[in-house]
């Protein structure tokens, strides 16, 4: 049974066993944490007065020492990612420190607790162009931990190794990499996954594997992830193709999350049997605006993603209401086009974008096939005609892609997030 969630400020100040093992190996104890963690603060004190401290730290054990260390220094972490300028509201801006942290071999007793308060640095994806610096408290990591484990229970023993191919500086990877294992007690695998193959090597026992939607579509040889007992995946939408190789790898379960750093996370999905999304417990929808324990902002977070109900809890995901385009004089929803692709035999995974081509705007598709990529010019052709037969029974003529590109992949960044660069320079 998967135990209730420790609160992040009091980890490392419970009176538990300072021999207690943190990773699978158990080559890293709690006590061992504890002083790497004092070690880093000590540190961090004798640098002067500079408020914010990146950290950088793939080892997610050293991650979390680094992670705490600021922390009990009175300190912000700043999460690496997209370069800006952050500011806190005191006018303090940066990052200005980064940090070199070693495992401290001897192991100290409790540390003294944090501030509930205490907040981490994110960022914000910049998917509007406009990145920005978001601190989130250790009492909403705690919530979403909490959230997270009473739905997961169902498939989680309390037994289970955690993996990730997301590193921690990544909110992801800091969310269910990081803070879910140490917080319900779950021991951390300390390599990182970082190729399908990996997968073999994780051993026996029985695994949450927390992974990118890009990873599971490079799955290859079937009963690789034969220890994987349940995975979870967001960063963006999980194509049927991936879904389809993490089944063939033996993954036993693969849950879906939505969720974004403004939000933590909203809903979830069984991948193998649902195609919609239900928002997880104390998650609520209504004109346009979400709330959960989560968000701060009484008045909610407006949501940017159309969403049609189904039913009292569950929802279809429509996309960014942003994505509409103006095509001549036509308006052409991008996010309505993909739908309308994904539902077409053989098609696993589709992105669209407008394409200017001189002085005129068009749809462009980028589709991967579940026969592949089609050799050869005539049977491109033939792939795009077959489209837009079936696609102008349904879309307006202006709503057509006139452009198509055939890959094995949609173009996305570490984090599974679609990368509009790549995805545009596929039409030169």
């Amino acid at each position: 049974m998967l135990n209730n969630a420790t609160p992040p400020w009091e980890l490392l100040c419970a009176p538990r066993d300072a021999s207690t093992p943190l990773d699978e190996a158990g080559e890293v104890t709690l006590g061992q944490l504890r002083a790497t963690a004092q070690a880093v603060c000590d540190d961090l004190r004798s640098l002067g007065e500079e408020r914010l401290v990146l950290l950088e730290i793939a080892d997610p054990l050293l991650f979390a020492a680094a992670l705490y260390g600021t922390l009990l220094a009175g300190k912000v972490p700043v999460l690496k990612g997209t370069e800006f300028d952050f500011r806190l509201s005191d006018g303090a801006h940066g990052p200005g420190l980064t940090l070199s942290v070693s495992l401290r071999r001897e192991e100290a007793g409790p540390l003294p607790a944090l501030d509930p308060a205490q907040r981490i640095m994110l960022h914000t994806s910049g998917s509007t162009g406009m990145p920005k610096g978001i601190g989130k408290t250790l009492e909403a990591f705690w919530r979403e931990s909490e959230m997270a484990g009473q739905y997961l229970s169902r498939w989680l023993h309390g037994d289970e190794a955690v993996a990730s191919t997301v590193p921690p500086t990544h909110l992801f990877g800091l969310t269910f990499a990081i803070f879910f294992p140490l917080l319900h007690g779950l021991p951390l695998r300390r390599r990182r996954v970082l190729f399908p193959e990996d997968l073999a090597t994780l051993g026996g026992g029985r695994h949450l594997l927390v992974s990118s939607p890009t990873f599971l579509t490079h799955l290859g040889s079937p009963h690789e992830g034969s220890g994987v007992a349940v995975c979870l995946s967001a960063g963006g939408r999980l194509g049927r193709g991936a879904v389809r190789r993490a089944q063939a790898q033996g993954i036993g379960e693969l849950i879906d999350i939505l969720g974004s750093t403004e939000t933590g996370i909203m809903a979830h999905r069984e991948a193998y049997r649902e195609d919609q999304w239900t928002w997880f417990d104390g998650v609520t929808f209504d004109g346009g605006r979400l709330r959960s324990a989560l968000i701060e902002d009484p008045q909610g977070f407006l949501l940017q993603d159309g969403v049609r109900p189904t039913g009292w809890s569950t929802f279809e995901l429509l996309g960014r209401l942003d994505r509409v385009v103006k095509v001549g004089e036509i308006r052409v929803d991008l996010g309505e086009v993909e739908r309308v692709i994904l539902r077409q035999p053989g098609v696993t995974d589709a992105a669209c974008i407008s394409v200017e081509h001189g002085d005129r705007t068009m749809v462009g598709a980028v589709v991967v096939l579940e026969e592949g990529v089609p050799e050869g010019r005539q049977q491109r052709l033939m792939a795009k005609l077959r489209l837009n037969a079936a696609l102008k029974e349904i879309l307006e003529p202006a709503a057509l892609p006139r452009l198509y590109r055939f890959v094995m992949a949609i173009p996305a960044s570490e984090s599974g997030k679609r990368d509009l660069v790549s995805l545009r320079s596929l039409f030169p």
